[in-house]
């Protein structure tokens, strides 16, 4: 299935894109949301920001704001993609599962994530040469790179998970205390960038 998004798209279509990219590649999402027809809608509950997912056989477009045709809103918080409400669930009660389905791709173990993010990333300009993570629910250590460790990030599985698949942005989160880091200013300058682009697809899925 084809994702295109809106000529010069604002961020939020391009982190959505990205986003749906990543679901598609699990066969019963791709099996789902090839089965689906019509419009829906995401409302930030915490900004303006809007988005429209059109569904065709074999495409998804992409638009900033609501559609008129959207046959579900959902309020949702972008960062999280926890959602408070949606309307017009009761109307299309099948398609709001299925959106649904969409929007909850199966969670990756944190090193399958560890792994793909450094596939993706390791070449970019300025990347530090080793990366230890440590997972704060049981303190197992994985190591992206060969080398002596230049940055070190600490943080539960869900939040590793968050940064490394492309769901939160590396000083943003270190900011949140979701996750913990040590870092010099370099680093953590270039891995904010970097985790900027994988939010927004610019460096694969």
């Amino acid at each position: 299935m084809q994702v295109v998004l809106e000529q010069d798209p604002v961020p939020i279509v391009k982190i959505m894109g990205a986003q749906l990219r990543r679901a598609l590649t699990h066969p019963d999402i791709l099996k789902t949301a090839t089965s689906m027809r019509g419009s829906f809608a995401l409302r930030s509950t915490t900004d303006p920001q809007q988005v429209t997912v059109a569904l065709a056989r074999d495409r998804m477009t992409l638009t900033r704001g609501i559609a008129n045709d959207a046959g579900i809103i959902i309020h949702i918080d972008f960062r999280t993609n926890d959602s408070t409400k949606v309307d017009g669930r009761w109307r299309h009660p099948l398609f709001a599962l299925k959106v649904a389905k969409l929007l909850k791709p199966p969670t990756p173990k944190w090193t399958d994530a560890a792994k793909r993010f450094w596939e993706l990333v390791h070449a970019q300009s300025g990347m530090p040469g080793t990366v230890k993570l440590v997972c704060t629910d049981d303190d197992r250590e994985y190591v992206m790179g060969d080398g002596h460790i230049d940055v070190e990030i600490y943080g539960a599985a869900s939040n590793l998970v968050r940064l490394l698949n492309g769901s939160m942005v590396f000083m943003e989160g270190a900011y949140r205390g979701e996750i913990k880091i040590l870092a010099s200013l370099e680093h953590t300058a270039v891995l904010t960038e970097v985790s900027k682009k994988h939010m927004m697809g610019e460096l694969g899925i």
